[in-house]
C-alpha cells in the first residue's frame, strides 16, 4: 500500500517540530510494509486553513483522478481535523477515490465506504471537536482569573542584552543571524531594539530590555 503522510504542529507549540510525528509514522509504515509517497507538513493552527498550505495541497491531490496513494496517515486525528464538518467533508470526497484514513496513535483505520467506518469517523471527529472546546474553555477561564486579579496575560518578558545586540550588529550580523544566536525570535529582537531607542539613557554595557515572546 502507498500512503501520503501529514504532520502538523500549531504555531502556539513553541519549540516543537513535526519531527516526532514523522518519526513515529515512518516506523509504523516500515513495520507494515507501507510505502510513503510523500510527507506533507504544516506549522499552523487547525482552523487556519490559509496557512495550512501543505494540507490544502494534500486534499487537492487526494481528490484528483490519480492521487498516487491509497491511504493518508497522521500521527493523531487532531493533527488533521478538529472540526466534525471538515472531517466528514474530506472523508466523503475520499470515498470516491478509495482512499482510507489512518490515525496511528488513536489506533484506527477508517474506510468511509462502510457503515461502521462512517460511525467511527463521526465518533472520533466529535471527540476531537469536544477536546478543542474544552481547551478553549480552560484558556478563557484562566484569562478571566488573571485579569480579575489585575495581572498581565501572556508569557513572561524575555530579557534582551542590548549591548550584546549592538556588538553583533557592529560585526555585520543581520537581525535574523542575531536572533538565532541569542535564541529569540526576530520580532522579539526588533521590539527590544525599538524599546532601547526610546530610552537611550538606560542603555549601557550591561543594559537589558524586557521584551515579550510571541
Amino acid at each position: 500500500m502507498r500512503a501520503a503522510v501529514y504532520a502538523r504542529v500549531s504555531t502556539d507549540d513553541k519549540g516543537q517540530t513535526v519531527d516526532n510525528q514523522l518519526f513515529a509514522i515512518r516506523g509504523y509504515c516500515q513495520e507494515r510494509g507501507i510505502e510513503i509517497v510523500k510527507e506533507y507538513t504544516d506549522y499552523a493552527r487547525e482552523q487556519d486553513l490559509k496557512n495550512r498550505i501543505q494540507w490544502r495541497e494534500l486534499l487537492e491531490k487526494a481528490q484528483s483522478p490519480r492521487p498516487g496513494f491509497e491511504a493518508i496517515l497522521v500521527w493523531k486525528l487532531d493533527r488533521a481535523f478538529r472540526s466534525q464538518h471538515r472531517f466528514h467533508l474530506a472523508l466523503s470526497n475520499w470515498e470516491y477515490t478509495n482512499i482510507t484514513f489512518h490515525s496511528i496513535t488513536d489506533g484506527f483505520q477508517i474506510d468511509y465506504r462502510s457503515p461502521w467506518g462512517k460511525f467511527v469517523a463521526g465518533l472520533m471527529a466529535a471527540m476531537a471537536e469536544m477536546e478543542t472546546g474544552l481547551i478553549s474553555e480552560r484558556v478563557k477561564a484562566s484569562y478571566d482569573r488573571v485579569k480579575s486579579k489585575g495581572g498581565a496575560w501572556g508569557r513572561k518578558p524575555l530579557p534582551v542584552d542590548i549591548a550584546q545586540v549592538q556588538a553583533l550588529l557592529s560585526n555585520g550580523l543581520s537581525y535574523r543571524q542575531i536572533s538565532d544566536e541569542l535564541g529569540i525570535s526576530k520580532s522579539t529582537l526588533n521590539r527590544a531594539v525599538k524599546a532601547s531607542q526610546k530610552e537611550p539613557a538606560e542603555i549601557g554595557d550591561n543594559s537589558r530590555v524586557e521584551s515579550s515572546i510571541i
